[in-house]
């Protein structure tokens, strides 16, 4: 049989299961009482855990300084070429109807970009008639003759 922790007249005592009396009350590792520490030995644990802590801290703040100054660098590339895709986007905006335009207004600008490019998403700019007095190159129409 496994031998058992019991507490039998508030003392504890290692028992075999079989001799288990009614009013022995089972020991489990949770109801284990605490370790104690001299005052000198506490004072030692607490100053190595500051250090401890202090040290973690400090590499916490330097991790920390090196993040916020790669995130800066990376928001500082994404508003350059946020700008860079802006004036492109509004170049290729040019021409289209005031009412697609303003829907676009609603997007951010690589949304709107990749609506723009999208094939699917071709938007036919309104293109006006050559003027009838000229031909397709420029030059104007030869005159036949003219009647007042």
């Amino acid at each position: 049989m496994a031998k058992i922790k019991v507490t039998r007249d508030g003392a504890e005592v290692e028992i075999e299961e079989s001799e288990k009396l009614d009013g022995d009350v089972l020991v489990t590792s949770q109801e284990k009482k605490g370790i104690t520490f001299s005052e000198e030995q506490q004072t030692h644990i607490n100053k190595l855990l500051a250090d401890e802590r202090r040290k973690e801290q400090s590499k916490y703040n330097t991790l920390k300084t090196e993040y916020d100054s790669y995130k800066g660098e990376i928001e500082t590339e994404r508003t350059k070429h946020e700008e860079k895709l802006k004036v492109k986007v509004d170049e290729m905006k040019k021409g289209l109807p005031e009412p697609i335009s303003k829907l676009l207004e609603k997007l951010s600008v690589t949304e709107q970009m990749e609506f723009l490019e999208d094939p699917e998403n071709k938007i036919e700019k309104p293109v006006l008639p050559n003027n009838p007095k000229e031909k397709g190159d420029g030059k104007p129409v030869q005159k036949i003759g003219i009647i007042f």
